[in-house]
């Protein structure tokens, strides 16, 4: 009997004990009054392990460094970032398409730094979509919760 079949019961008494009688046991939770023992509701949550480690290794080794010459954070505050660190991004990523693999003045792969520059960009995106939004809630008077 899975924990499908047991859905079928109306009674939670009688699935509890259907549930014991095959060796599944029920846990009661407040989304579900009954869920078969080691269920875990992670399906909507970030996966991480879609992340490769060394490749998110190298990409920290690049963030390390610059937080290291330019100050932990730095980048948040560069003038004209996004312009910036698009440029740069593509300066990478031509030297990748040149055949060069590391970065002559870090000694990091270039890959990693237009990975550190694409996650510059995508906080430069989400902070002005959320400035744009609240924009809009001021000028419309309406108020964040």
């Amino acid at each position: 009997m899975s924990g499908d079949q047991l859905e079928l019961f109306e009674d939670a008494d009688l699935a509890g004990l259907a549930a014991r009688e095959v060796g599944i046991a029920l846990v009661p939770t407040p989304e579900a009054p009954l869920v078969a023992a080691g269920t875990k509701f992670d399906a909507n949550k970030p996966d991480w392990s879609l992340l490769d480690r060394d490749v998110m290794n190298e990409v920290l080794k690049v963030l390390a460094d610059g937080a290291r010459v330019h100050g932990r954070d730095n980048w948040k505050s560069v003038d004209d970032g996004t312009r910036r660190y698009a440029c740069a991004a593509i300066r990478h990523a031509m030297a990748i398409l040149a055949g060069e693999d590391l970065d002559s003045d870090h000694g990091t792969l270039h890959g990693a730094h237009v990975a550190v520059n694409g996650m510059f960009l995508t906080f430069f995106a989400q902070r002005a979509r959320r400035m744009r939004a609240y924009r809009d809630r001021v000028r419309t008077g309406i108020r964040a919760t």
